[in-house]
């Protein structure tokens, strides 16, 4: 869980912050991730992914900016399957798209492309770092 672990902490910091006005829901949430944490295996933190996904989603929080996302976090590390999790949930594609990008992370941009992110929307910048990744 090496790799995976500063992802964890990312969403984990994430997730606290979400929750400052819903104490309650914190410590709920809290209780859930320590079973699914058992969970995972070597490298592999998707059960995390899924309680958080699933939290998220089951509650109303605040309106975060895209790229504080915590599939923008995924993205940025390389996590696939969290990716494709968060995808599955119905977030754009787009939104990760730049931070795939910019930390080299072409597996994962191309599951975003397939999934509708369009490289052309990307800064003229983050278009070179696309083609060199393409090269």
């Amino acid at each position: 869980m090496t790799g995976n672990r500063t992802l964890f902490n990312d969403v984990w910091n994430f997730a606290r912050r979400s929750f400052v006005d819903t104490p309650e829901h914190y410590h709920e949430l809290e209780s859930r991730l320590s079973p699914a944490l058992q969970l995972c295996s070597e490298g592999d933190l998707t059960p995390l992914m899924m309680v958080l996904i699933d939290d998220t989603n089951d509650c109303e929080y605040r309106f975060i900016p895209d790229d504080a996302h915590p599939m923008v976090l995924a993205a940025r590390y390389g996590h696939l399957p969290a990716v494709k999790l968060w995808l599955s949930r119905g977030i754009r594609a787009q939104i990760a798209l730049s931070a795939a990008v910019r930390d080299g992370q072409r597996e994962v941009v191309d599951c975003l492309i397939a999934h509708g992110a369009d490289p052309l929307d990307l800064s003229l910048p983050d278009q070179q770092l696309f083609q060199s990744l393409r090269a």
